[in-house]
């Protein structure tokens, strides 16, 4: 669900430890002070009288030709538009999101984690470094600027409602100079707001992904929590899709969604299906509701990607993901054609996890255990039953036979 775990080049163990201690500051912070920009009434601004202060002249008032009551009238149009932007309140939106964003996110993720979603360590290192550089000066100068800002427009603003007062007994030259005044009012708040925004992108641009993560992990729990599928004591969700089962290849197959885990890929048909039909028309249905396949990460081989236009009049190309299967007779390969998601996407994240590296995105990882391996007993010590092959980085395992939690030891 999440893409920033994936990413080349992870911290070092060095790098985490500085990492907690950014950590550690900004959740004293947070903890120490009140909710901060509480509308921020605080600020004085500067603000034009605007086109909805002034009353339009009537068209009775007016002098001149046609032409000129058109012109006036898509001027009076534009300045109303360009008014509603003058205090820039998109920027001022922006920083309020920003700024409460560092509070409501980690009560988001420790919600998420527990519901069963425990991968979120990558979301609270990419805010934690973002509220820090957010507190480190940055909020403060973005207010000044801000300020600055609306000071500039508002001055532009007025010359421009004099210049529009005018209009009430318009020539060529008042008009001509309404038009200019307009275009220039407009290019101010446009380079003004570039400006800014340009300052907290990134930062915002790291919530919003951050968000949105959340808001898909939540989806995939929903999703899991009204499936057949029981994950085992220590198996813990990965990523989500609504898919298409291509069995033996063919293009249409049973519909549902495909669920990545830590420790298997499973796909549960979910769907409706026709049982009559008059002319052409379903008059019958029922919901097929099946987990049709349940394959350990172990036995995954190679993983490909591919984009597949197979329909004619198609705006777009599938998105097809397969792999073969070893040590399954039933199965010798997979292929799944995902909706609204990216094959190349989940490749990646089915060989992070076959690499055993997504335990370091646990929101409970210990940096001091990162590199330990872990060794398991060759039997179930309850059972008997043989332990097979365990995924790096896994550290718990549920017999299949008889249930039993089996804790690794550290080599």
């Amino acid at each position: 669900m999440s893409k920033r775990g994936k990413r080349k080049g992870r911290n070092s163990k060095g790098g985490r430890q500085s990492l907690r201690g950014v950590k550690y500051s900004n959740a004293k912070r947070r903890a120490g002070q009140p909710k901060r920009r509480p509308n921020k009434q605080h600020r004085q601004r500067p603000v034009s009288s605007g086109a909805s202060t002034r009353s339009a002249p009537s068209g009775t008032a007016r002098s001149g030709t046609a032409e000129f009551a058109s012109r006036i009238s898509l001027l009076e149009t534009k300045e109303r538009a360009i008014q509603s932007r003058v205090n820039l309140d998109s920027i001022e939106s922006d920083l309020n999101h920003i700024d409460g964003a560092f509070l409501d996110i980690p009560l988001k993720i420790s919600e998420v984690n527990k519901r069963g979603f425990v991968f979120t360590r990558d979301m609270d290192e990419a805010l934690a470094l973002a509220e820090d550089e957010w507190l480190s000066g940055l909020e403060n100068e973005l207010d000044r600027e801000l300020s600055s800002g609306v000071s500039k427009v508002a001055a532009a603003s007025n010359a421009l409602d004099r210049v529009m007062l005018q209009l009430s007994k318009p020539n060529q030259f008042i008009v001509d100079k309404a038009e200019s005044e307009l275009d220039q009012l407009d290019n101010l708040i446009r380079s003004t707001e570039q400006a800014i925004r340009g300052r907290y992108s990134a930062i915002k641009a790291t919530i919003d992904e951050i968000y949105g993560d959340l808001n898909e992990a939540n989806w995939g729990i929903d999703l899991l929590n009204d499936s057949e599928i029981s994950l085992r004591g220590s198996e813990s969700i990965v990523q989500v899709a609504e898919a298409e089962w291509e069995i033996d290849g063919e293009d249409e197959g049973p519909d549902g969604y495909l669920y990545l885990t830590d420790q298997r890929l499973l796909f549960e048909q979910k769907e409706e299906v026709a049982e009559k039909k008059f002319m052409f028309i379903t008059t019958k249905s029922t919901e097929i509701q099946k987990l049709l396949v349940d394959t350990e990460l172990r036995h995954i081989g190679t993983i490909e990607q591919s984009e597949e236009k197979r329909r004619r009049l198609q705006w777009g190309s599938d998105e097809i993901l397969s792999m073969t299967i070893t040590g399954q007779a039933d199965l010798s390969r997979l292929r799944f054609h995902l909706k609204n998601q990216q094959a190349e996407d989940w490749k990646e994240t089915m060989q992070f996890v076959l690499s055993g590296e997504i335990q370091e995105d646990r929101f409970d990882f210990d940096p001091e255990s990162a590199g330990a391996e872990f060794v398991f007993p060759t039997t179930c010590p309850n059972c008997m039953a043989a332990v097979p092959p365990i995924p790096g980085g896994v550290s718990v395992y549920e017999c299949e036979f008889c249930g039993t939690t089996i804790q690794a030891q550290k080599g």
